[in-house]
């Protein structure tokens, strides 16, 4: 699946735009915008996209089934950058190593 898009609107700190073009396998346009919060609150981020699925309804409830619908990955992104910005890292749930030697169970002598 290829997307193509072509950025529409640029006014830097404030708002940024875009569209598909011509050859994208996806029709999608969107904005993000960001806004200054009260003094010592950060700042208000804003982001609105719409997107044409191929196949349609079927296809959209295929990809939020898969976790893979814009708008379910765009608030996941949305989120781990908030945390990118404010802690410096972002969180992760990986699980335990699967090597014997690191099994937390395991008795070390």
């Amino acid at each position: 699946m290829k997307i193509v898009s072509r950025l529409v609107e640029d006014v830097p700190g404030s708002r940024l735009a875009w569209e598909s073009e011509e050859g994208s396998d996806i029709d999608t346009a969107g904005v993000i915008e960001f806004e200054d919060a009260p003094p010592g609150r950060g700042t208000y981020v804003r982001f609105l996209m719409s997107y044409d699925p191929p196949g349609g309804a079927i296809g959209r409830g295929i990809a939020k089934l898969l976790q893979r619908e814009p708008t379910v990955q765009a608030r996941r992104d949305l989120r781990r950058f908030k945390q990118l910005l404010e802690t410096g890292e972002v969180s992760v749930n990986a699980s335990p190593s699967a090597r014997k030697s690191e099994t937390p169970t395991e008795a070390r002598i």
